[in-house]
């Protein structure tokens, strides 16, 4: 779970049977914009205002470092990833556009290798 507005956007980890949060160690990102993330084995996706952030959590999910951010020119302030035949799908919300009838949205597609 992602924390907008704790320490400059922070990452959680849940426990499911107590519920108790936990702060994961990210050694200094931050995550300010991220909504929508995607763990996939033991690598995090997370969508910030215009890149993603490739992160490598450790065995045990408490800490986690930044392996690459990759930058798109069709990222539109993408909100969240989903994971379909091996590509990495983000919508771009198109924030802080204000919604109109014609306005469009899209999603982009992005190898999983990146």
């Amino acid at each position: 779970m992602v924390n907008i507005h704790a320490h400059g956007g922070s990452l959680f980890r849940v426990d499911p049977v107590t519920g108790d949060a936990r702060r994961t160690d990210l050694g200094g990102v931050r995550l300010p914009t991220t909504n929508g993330t995607l763990v996939h084995g033991r690598t995090l996706y997370a969508p910030r205002m215009n890149d993603l952030a490739v992160l490598r959590l450790d065995p045990t999910g408490h800490n986690a470092r930044l392996a690459r951010t990759a930058t798109e020119a069709r990222f539109e302030t993408p909100c969240a990833t989903a994971l379909h035949c091996n590509r990495l799908h983000l919508p771009n919300s198109r924030f802080p556009q204000p919604p109109q009838p014609e306005q469009p949205y899209n999603a982009v597609a992005l190898s999983l290798a990146l």
